[in-house]
């Protein structure tokens, strides 16, 4: 038996090999235009049966586990990512390119190692937190205010002393600001919102 397991792979690969030649030689697809498969979504709404065959063998002093699907290559895929989740390993797409990669299921990650990815998941991050805020006033206006200082700070440029001074008196100020919006709610009366609105 594992004789005609080794043959049948060797005829598997060699059929693959086959198959695979013509894409070899197909021109480059641009980054922008490629579509990545979702393979969770795939294999998550496929209903068919899927059949599976396992093999072990037990090659230079150790058992080694092959894999051969009669019906369908999402067999394969079903079994590699059930043993990927025993490992505590996820796959899904990146957020931003939708590469497919691999994350611990500890610390799930929505997006690949790209420091373009990253970026973009940042920014990303920030207009949906600012779009949340916009809609509570009270917020609104203390980002208002946190960014006001924040752009003041950076025309002092790299003049260190200028920036010590203003980063000092910026403390103060933030901390009687952060006073002031957490004793507020939404259901504060109007003159205490904008008394803080004007601060």
């Amino acid at each position: 038996m594992q004789n005609a397991a080794r043959r049948f792979a060797e005829q598997y690969n060699a059929c693959i090999s086959d198959m695979l030649l013509p894409f070899r030689n197909l021109p480059v697809v641009p980054e922008d235009k490629v579509r990545y498969w979702n393979i969770d979504e795939q294999i998550s709404t496929s209903q068919n049966e899927l059949i599976l065959h396992v093999y072990s063998s037990h090659v230079d002093g150790t058992w080694r586990t092959g894999y051969v699907a009669d019906n369908s290559f999402l067999a394969i895929l079903r079994t590699y990512v059930d043993i990927l989740k025993q490992a505590n390993v996820v796959v899904r797409n990146c957020a931003v390119c939708h590469k497919l990669i691999l994350s611990d299921k500890e610390n799930v990650s929505q997006i690949c190692g790209s420091e373009k990815c990253r970026k973009e998941q940042c920014r990303l991050s920030t207009i949906a937190v600012r779009k949340k805020n916009k809609a509570n006033p009270i917020q609104d206006f203390y980002d208002t205010f946190f960014r006001n200082c924040s752009n003041l700070r950076r025309k002092f440029g790299n003049n260190g002393t200028a920036r010590e001074i203003y980063d000092t008196e910026f403390q103060k100020i933030r901390t009687e600001a952060l006073k002031m919006k957490n004793g507020l709610s939404e259901d504060s009366p109007n003159q205490d919102i904008y008394a803080f609105s004007t601060f």
